[in-house]
């Protein structure tokens, strides 16, 4: 998939959507507007809209004309067992497609869910879009703490800290550069 074709996604849904909806785009489709070169096939977001059942009509009629299949929630927060704290708030508007507003958390934010799963993937993901956006490493590790602190007690807590400690000692040189305090970082996750 193309960022051109994730907006062709959106265009086309928003002429058979034509109500106010407002989406929060997560997954690969996000890591490709935000400089990541892996391929996906399906388009992970939110939605915000009034009438889910006709709204999920218009995504089926929008897959079947784009050949791309939507994963959809209306609360992407809940696909992990980790919190994505203020992700809405922090949300900024990628483009408007009729009265569909296309949003976009900050790279931060999307982390988190990446860094959770930790799939061969997710990693790719991850090297890419912050070599291309260079999120200050000691704000991402204070972000993605509090949201192991914020979330729920789970067996999933220690596998997503050990995943966050990993992915700054396996790539954190290789995208900040030598200068990255890595004794910092895993002061700050641990």
């Amino acid at each position: 998939m193309k960022p051109s074709q994730i907006d062709t996604f959106f265009r086309t849904l928003s002429q058979k959507w034509p109500y106010p909806t407002k989406i929060i785009l997560t997954g690969g489709g996000y890591a490709l507007l935000q400089g990541g070169s892996r391929t996906t096939e399906d388009l992970d977001f939110e939605v915000e809209t009034k009438n889910m059942e006709q709204f999920t009509d218009a995504l089926k009629e929008t897959s079947f004309a784009t050949g791309i299949p939507p994963q959809f929630s209306e609360d992407i927060d809940h696909w992990s067992q980790i919190s994505y704290l203020d992700y809405k708030a922090e949300s900024r508007l990628y483009k408007k497609f009729g009265k569909i507003g296309v949003y976009l958390p900050t790279v931060i934010h999307w982390g988190i869910g990446k860094v959770t799963r930790y799939l061969n993937q997710d990693v790719t993901d991850l090297i890419s879009v912050y070599k291309k956006n260079r999120p200050d490493p000691i704000r991402v590790a204070k972000k993605w703490r509090e949201a192991i602190t914020k979330s729920p007690r789970s067996n999933a807590l220690f596998l997503a800290k050990k995943n966050m400690l990993s992915f700054f000692q396996n790539h954190g040189k290789k995208i900040w550069g030598k200068k990255i305090d890595l004794g910092e970082v895993q002061r700050i996750l641990s």
